[in-house]
């Protein structure tokens, strides 16, 4: 084969190698985008259910409050309507948790404080209203231990919620996180016609950019070194490199000044 074609072949296996990384990273940016938006549509509607049993709880308590003071039985039907709501509430989170299991525990406990609460507070204060007894009424709902239930009920509903909305903002974080990979790989495809035999040192061993683009920078044909805080002798690593990838909130070393002459850097982060 003569030298021509030998060149030829070499730049075309090199661009579809380049071609072929492409692929792959389009291809799981696609998977990862479908993942993350298919759990945060399943969160989302748990997440809503949450918001509802806060309001149903916090107006359980303020119609107790109001039948106590006004004997009114208009806020003692509110009062058992709220808490049969909040009841349904937790039943249907708990169901729509399928896609963060590990929550669940959150909506029992946020259900056993209600209870407690009930238990406390509530059940006790509608026996004495409908004997007649509005003083005993108020001194249950307003002792040490109604107050203290009902503060342990709102505050293992705010955990759930916040679990809930954390859990929902972790599938939008990890489309981002992929986003910046997707985005060093195009950047090195727009520069780099063939990967294969290149000597890659990735600074920053992180699950958010520093081992996905060493993997994709493997299946590449790349050597890829990954580096993290003990790595010793650093910019001696950095000077032999063809393509440094580093993902850190400190470039105070400066991957520019220790990088080898037509060393393609990329500096995420």
């Amino acid at each position: 084969m003569s030298l021509r074609r030998r060149t030829i072949l070499a730049a075309l296996l090199g661009a579809l190698g380049v071609v072929i990384t492409t692929a792959i990273v389009l291809s799981q940016f696609t998977a990862t985008y479908a993942t993350s938006n298919a759990i945060r549509n399943r969160i989302t509607p748990a997440a809503e259910a949450v918001e509802a049993l806060v309001l149903a709880q916090v107006s359980a308590s303020a119609s107790l409050s109001d039948y106590v003071l006004l004997d009114r039985d208009a806020s003692r039907k509110d009062y058992e309507r709220q808490v049969d709501r909040a009841g349904v509430l937790l039943d249907q989170i708990v169901l729509k948790l399928d896609a963060a299991p590990e929550i669940r525990p959150l909506a029992e406990k946020s259900r056993a404080a209600q209870a407690a609460w009930m238990a406390a507070d509530g059940t006790p204060v509608l026996a004495a209203m409908e004997a007649g007894d509005s003083a005993k009424a108020r001194t249950i709902t307003d002792s040490k231990t109604a107050w203290s239930t009902y503060a342990a009920m709102t505050q293992a509903t705010q955990d759930l919620q916040d679990a809930v909305d954390d859990r929902r903002l972790s599938a939008g974080d990890t489309l981002v996180d992929f986003l910046r990979v997707l985005g060093v790989m195009l950047l090195l495809d727009s520069v780099i016609d063939d990967y294969r035999g290149l000597n890659v040192v990735v600074i920053g061993k992180s699950n958010i950019v520093g081992k996905p683009v060493a993997n994709l920078l493997l299946d590449a044909e790349c050597t890829v070194t990954v580096t993290h805080i003990y790595t010793q002798g650093l910019p001696d690593i950095c000077r032999k490199a063809d393509i440094i990838v580093e993902y850190s909130d400190n470039k105070s070393w400066s991957v520019l000044s220790n990088k080898g002459e037509g060393t393609v850097a990329v500096l995420e982060g």
